[in-house]
């Protein structure tokens, strides 16, 4: 763990000053700014402080409520990072895990802590690779919205989906997606697919306005 990058975001969120947070390490002021800094690491006794600080439940990121509240929820929705050029799963519910057990191959898989596997559908292939060009985790979008298709195993179903992602940023600056499915009729895919003129459409923020595009 990097103990001088999480000090100063716990501070940041909290509001306090580095005379505050050594008070409460039982150090200097100048023994923070030189752990913030990364010029001196804690003592094993200052790092027991430290995780003991980090840790407690009134000093929680409120990151991690969400992704507690996205783990949680009972609807199938996912938060995503991007990595080295990859869709990353911070958290997935229930729901969504269950959903991508039951179809087949071509579709994606979330495994909570893995890069996402994208299957071998164009559209979503089409949509993950806009959504990056677009600056989905650069703060760029408003939202996506995107429907794609898949077969259950076991029955051989055909079920359709639309996705609505939307970005949002953490205490660290760092952009994610959180997303939400849910199951459509097949006249509403075609329906949307009809209206959007494709597969998917991004709405991104330009001079405060949204402005919407629709790809194939």
């Amino acid at each position: 763990m990097n103990w001088g990058e999480e000090l100063r975001a716990f501070r940041a969120r909290n509001n306090i000053k580095q005379e505050a947070a050594a008070h409460m390490l039982e150090v200097s002021q100048a023994y923070v700014s030189r752990l913030e800094s990364g010029a001196q690491g804690p003592s094993p006794e200052v790092e027991m402080r430290l995780r003991a600080l980090l840790t407690a439940p009134a000093h929680r990121p409120v990151f991690d409520y969400i992704k507690a509240l996205v783990s949680r929820s009972p609807h199938i929705t996912f938060l995503f990072s991007l990595k080295e050029c990859q869709i990353w799963v911070e958290a997935a519910s229930c729901s969504a895990l269950a959903l991508s057990g039951r179809l087949d191959d071509s579709a994606p898989k979330l495994v909570v802590g893995q890069s996402l596997s994208l299957g071998d559908r164009p559209e979503v292939h089409g949509t993950v690779s806009r959504m990056i060009e677009e600056g989905g985790f650069e703060g760029r979008l408003a939202f996506v919205d995107a429907i794609w298709f898949a077969t259950v195993k076991e029955s051989g179903e055909t079920l359709y989906f639309r996705n609505t992602l939307i970005p949002m940023r953490d205490e660290m600056a760092r952009w994610f997606m959180h997303g939400t499915t849910r199951i459509i009729s097949q006249a509403e895919y075609q329906r949307l697919k009809s209206e959007w003129g494709g597969m998917f459409k991004i709405d991104s923020h330009t001079d405060d306005a949204v402005e919407t595009s629709a790809y194939g």
